[in-house]
């Protein structure tokens, strides 16, 4: 063998040796790295509220971008069977790429916590009488609330009671106990020559109550004024004349309308106002002015909402009362009253569920609206009575004023 042919053959055996050696260190390292840093994760929860009835739900999302590219190793070997002197070439040249990737689908926990609603309040009624003002339910429970005669009683829809116990001119103040205390205070009091009415209560931006205003002593002189005061700044206003000498007027106030039943010496009629005494027509309008009928609709009460009016009427010598739908003056219930010569009807109050028929000078009666047939359930106290629209919480028993 020549020398040339010896150190020829040693460079083929030593690059065989390198290329053995450097594939050997590349396959020995791992399949995959692990991805830079930790991926990032997106928590998305909503601000927990403080504790109260709301029902408050709360989600959850996590989402975790998993996505990674292997790096590839590519292992390139070249061999050179011929002995002769040329330089070393590549024959072959073999490339592999391996690119695996994996997904995970981002998780979503959504958690609803759902606090229980109350049942609605039972019905309770304020009634005033000569032996004082008392909170009743239907079930003949009462309770004495103030001591002292009470001509009527409304709840201040803060929990507390408005009230007046004559209409005797300089007299007949309007009190109001507050919610949690046990004491009456002045909260509307006439000149000498005025009578006060206490005659609703609505909640519009402000609080207001309604009432109205009689001043004078003849048919000459004799007015009567519409007013509202505003239980927070205590301003009064004056909305309107109602009536004269001759002629009286019930209202009923409702959150939107305020019907008037107007009756002057065998004539009267239905008319209604906005809150603020701008007349307002309506579809249905069932007391239209009468004069001697037969079968007059009678003393028309508006529901809370002012959506229903219920009125009374004698049909064939028997007395119904009649609830009809005010915006399109169809009749939803008609219930028989047996009424006789022990009482009349004095007026009635209406909510969703209730019927209250106040029969003079017995103690009222109570219907329960979500009964197809309701028989009447009379109050333990007699009265003119008044179903409250919020739950009455005053302080034992209030002293007269």
């Amino acid at each position: 063998m020549s020398f040339t042919g010896s150190i020829v053959r040693r460079i083929l055996v030593y690059a065989v040796v390198v290329a053995f050696l450097l594939a050997a260190c590349e396959s020995s390292q791992p399949d995959s790295e692990p991805a830079a840093g930790t991926p990032s994760e997106t928590r998305g929860q909503d601000q927990a509220e403080s504790p109260s009835t709301t029902a408050t739900t709360l989600a959850t999302t996590t989402s975790v971008p998993t996505t990674a590219s292997v790096p590839t190793t590519t292992l390139v070997t070249t061999t050179n069977a011929s002995a002769t002197t040329t330089p070393v070439a590549a024959e072959a040249t073999t490339s592999t790429t391996t690119t695996v990737t994996s997904t995970v689908a981002p998780s979503t926990t959504t958690t609803t916590v759902t606090t229980t609603v109350p049942p609605p309040r039972e019905p309770e009624f304020l009634v005033s009488g000569p032996d004082g003002i008392f909170l009743a339910d239907s079930t003949g429970a009462a309770e004495l609330l103030i001591a002292g005669p009470g001509l009527f009683a409304i709840d201040d829809l803060d929990g507390g009671v408005l009230f007046t116990q004559t209409r005797t001119p300089g007299d007949s103040i309007v009190y109001r106990v507050r919610q949690g205390t046990d004491q009456a205070i002045e909260t509307l009091v006439p000149a000498v020559d005025q009578g006060l009415s206490l005659r609703g209560i609505v909640r519009d931006g402000s609080t207001y109550v309604y009432y109205s205003r009689h001043e004078g002593s003849g048919p000459e002189n004799t007015r009567v004024t519409l007013r509202r005061y505003n239980l927070e700044t205590r301003e009064v206003t004056e909305l309107g004349t109602l009536a004269g000498w001759h002629c009286g007027t019930h209202l009923s106030i409702s959150e939107r309308l305020i019907l008037f039943n107007t009756g002057c010496e065998g004539e009267g009629g239905y008319n209604f106002s906005d809150l603020v005494g701008n007349g307002v027509s309506v579809a249905t309008n069932p007391g239209d002015w009468y004069e001697g009928c037969e079968s007059c609709r009678l003393n028309g009460e508006l529901s809370d909402d002012g959506t229903r009016l219920a009125y009374s009427t004698v049909v064939d010598g028997s007395t119904f009362a009649v609830i009809l739908d005010v915006a399109s003056s169809d009749e939803i219930r008609r219930i028989e009253l047996a009424a006789g010569d022990e009482w009349r009807v004095q007026s009635f109050d209406l909510t969703d569920d209730v019927l209250l028929v106040n029969r003079w000078p017995l103690a009222a009666w109570v219907f329960d609206l979500s009964l197809a047939n309701p028989a009447p359930v009379t109050l333990a106290v007699p009265g003119t009575a008044y179903v409250t629209q919020s739950a009455v919480d005053i302080r034992g028993v209030v002293a007269a004023p």
